[in-house]
């Protein structure tokens, strides 16, 4: 039973570090000038475009 109590608490402070990040993610790009795309739709592409930095 402690063992299963130990693996509990550890799931459960995961998935509240993991609403936090989100929670802090979100409020960061809410104050941000620009937020780019994932780098899977080319973000780091977009980004230095937006920026002037490529043509």
């Amino acid at each position: 039973m402690t063992e299963n109590r130990r693996y509990i608490n550890y799931i459960d402070d995961t998935v509240v570090s993991t609403l936090e990040e989100w929670a802090m993610r979100d409020s960061v790009k809410a104050a941000a000038d620009y937020v780019t795309d994932s780098v899977d739709e080319d973000g780091i592409e977009n980004a230095l475009r937006h920026f002037g930095l490529i043509g």
